[in-house]
C-alpha cells in the first residue's frame, strides 16, 4: 500500500509538471490577497467540519443503524441541496465579473433576480425531502430500522430547505463581491446552534427529552435556518457594492434571468451528475453490509477534513479569476487561478501526510467500535493518495468557474464519475466482490484523473473567451 502511494503521488506530480508553465505563476504579489479571501473560508469549513465530526460521533454513540440512517439520509438531503445552490455558481460568475468592471447597479440586479430563482428552489426542496427523498432507502435496500430512522430524519429536516438554498446562494454572491467574513459569521452561528443542539438533544441533556435521531435532524435544521437567514438580512441591510434591492425583487428581467440559468445549468448538472453518482455510490456500498457503510461513513467525514482549504482557494480562484476579467487583466487572472491551485496543493500535501500515518487515530474520534476503526482507519490512510490531486481539481474547477465556464467541470464529472467511478465500483462491489478498501484506490484515481482533465482546460485559456452581458 505504502509502495503505491508513493508511486502514485509521484507519477501525478511528473505529470502535473509537465502541463503548467510555472513562469506563469511566479511572483507573490497576490498571494496575500488570495489568503484574505480563503482563510474565512477554510476558518467556516473547520467550523463544519467540527459540527460533523461532533454529530458522526454523537449518532455514532447510539448504534450503527443510527449512524447509516443519518449518514445516508444526510447525503441525500445536502446532495440536493447544493444541487439546487449550485444557482450561486452563475450568480456568482456574473457578480464578479460586474465588480471588476465596476459595474455595481448590474450587480445588484442580477444578485436579486438568483436570490427570487433561489427562494423557488429551496420551495421545491423541501417538497421533495418530505414525499420523495425517503425512497432511496429503500432503492439502497437498507434494513428496515434503518428506513424508519432516516424517513424520520429527512422530514424533520425538510423545512431547513426553505432558507438553505436561498442562504448558499446570497452566500456565493457575497463571496464574489470579494465578502468571504459575513458567510463565515452565518457559519459559525449555524454550527454553534447545531452543536448545542446535537447535544442536548439527541442524548436528552438540560431538561430537554432524549430524541436520538430525530434530536440529530431538529438541532442540524434550526442552525441552519438561523445561520442562513443572518446571511439573507445581512445582504439587504448592507451598504456596499453588492446589496439585496427590493425595486430588483419586484421585477423579472428576462435577459437576465436566461443569462443567470445559461451559467448556472452547466454547474447545477455537475453537482447533479456528482451528487447522484455518491448516492449511486452509497447504495453499492450498502450491499456490503452495515459495517462497511459505516466505515465508510466515518472515513468520508474524515475526508472532508480535505474539503476546508480546497474549498478556501477555490472561492479565492473563483472572486479573483471573475474579477480580473470583468477588470480586463487577463494575465493577472490566469496567474491567480494557477497560484490558487498550487497553495492548495501545498496544503492538502501536509493533510496527506496526517492521513497517512495516523488513519486509526481519526476513525478513533467518530466511534469506539474496534471493528468500525480498523476498517474506516484503512480507508482513511488510502485517502492520503488522493489529497494533493483533489487541491488541484476542485480549485481550478473554481477558476473555470469564475471566468464563466462550468461547462468544464460539468464535463469533467461525466468522465470522472459516470464513465470511470461508477462502472469500476459495479465491478468491484458486484462481481470481484472485493471489500470496501478497493473502493478508496477508485476514488483516489478519480480525482487524478480530474486534476489532469481540468489542468488542461485551464490552461487552454479558451474560458478567458467567455463574455458576460
Amino acid at each position: 500500500m505504502k509502495l503505491f502511494s508513493f508511486m502514485g503521488a509521484t507519477i501525478f506530480f511528473v505529470i502535473i509538471n509537465g502541463l503548467i508553465d510555472r513562469k506563469r505563476i511566479k511572483g507573490r504579489q497576490n498571494m496575500r490577497e488570495i489568503l484574505r479571501l480563503a482563510a474565512p473560508v477554510i476558518l467556516e469549513m473547520i467550523l463544519g467540519m467540527v459540527v460533523w465530526i461532533a454529530d458522526t460521533a454523537m449518532v455514532g454513540r447510539l448504534d450503527a443503524q443510527a449512524l447509516s440512517a443519518v449518514g445516508l439520509g444526510g447525503q441525500i438531503f445536502f446532495s440536493f441541496v447544493n444541487v439546487f445552490a449550485a444557482l450561486g455558481v452563475g450568480a456568482a460568475a456574473i457578480v464578479a465579473r460586474h465588480i471588476g468592471a465596476e459595474n455595481y447597479e448590474r450587480g445588484k440586479q442580477s444578485a436579486a433576480h438568483a436570490f427570487q430563482i433561489s427562494i423557488v428552489l429551496g420551495m421545491v426542496l423541501t417538497i421533495f425531502s418530505i414525499f420523495i427523498f425517503d425512497k432511496f432507502f429503500i432503492l439502497a435496500k437498507a434494513e428496515s430500522k434503518v428506513i424508519d430512522l432516516g424517513t424520520r430524519y429527512l422530514r424533520l429536516i425538510a423545512v431547513s430547505g426553505l432558507f438553505m438554498v436561498p442562504g448558499m446562494v446570497t452566500s456565493a454572491i457575497l463571496r464574489a463581491s470579494g465578502d468571504t467574513k459575513t458567510p463565515m459569521i452565518g457559519a459559525i452561528i449555524t454550527n454553534v446552534i447545531n452543536l448545542i443542539g446535537d447535544y442536548v438533544l439527541i442524548f436528552g441533556k438540560w431538561g430537554f427529552p432524549r430524541l436520538e435521531v430525530d434530536g440529530a435532524a431538529i438541532a442540524t435544521a434550526i442552525g441552519q435556518i438561523i445561520g442562513f437567514c443572518y446571511v439573507i438580512w445581512v445582504l439587504f441591510k448592507r451598504d456596499g457594492k453588492i446589496k439585496y434591492e427590493m425595486a430588483y425583487l419586484k421585477t423579472w428581467d428576462k435577459k437576465d434571468f436566461d443569462q443567470i440559468w445559461h451559467l448556472s445549468l452547466p454547474a447545477q448538472t455537475h453537482e447533479l451528475l456528482s451528487s447522484g453518482g455518491r448516492l449511486i455510490y452509497a447504495f453499492m456500498i450498502m450491499q456490503l453490509g452495515t459495517l462497511s457503510f459505516a466505515s465508510n461513513q466515518i472515513a468520508t467525514t474524515a475526508e472532508s477534513l480535505s474539503f476546508m482549504p480546497n474549498s478556501g482557494f477555490a472561492v479565492a480562484a473563483t472572486t479573483m479569476v471573475g474579477q480580473y476579467l470583468g477588470a480586463g487583466k487577463l494575465k493577472e487572472a490566469e496567474k491567480n487561478g494557477w497560484m490558487s491551485s498550487y497553495l492548495a496543493a501545498a496544503v492538502m500535501g501536509a493533510t496527506a501526510i496526517i492521513f497517512f500515518f495516523f488513519p486509526r487515530q481519526l476513525a478513533r474520534l467518530f466511534t469506539d467500535e474496534m471493528d468500525i476503526v480498523d476498517l474506516a482507519g484503512k480507508c482513511i490512510r488510502i485517502a492520503a493518495l488522493e489529497q494533493i490531486p483533489m487541491g488541484f481539481s476542485m480549485v481550478l474547477g473554481g477558476a473555470l468557474r469564475g471566468a464563466g465556464d462550468t461547462k468544464g467541470p460539468m464535463l469533467t464529472a461525466i468522465l470522472s464519475t459516470w464513465i470511470y467511478r461508477l462502472p469500476v465500483t459495479y465491478v468491484i462491489v458486484y462481481i470481484i466482490k472485493a471489500p470496501i478498501t478497493a473502493l478508496w484506490y477508485v476514488t483516489a484515481i478519480q480525482y487524478i484523473i480530474e486534476a489532469i482533465f481540468l489542468v488542461i482546460r485551464f490552461k487552454r485559456g479558451k474560458w478567458s473567451n467567455i463574455s458576460i452581458y
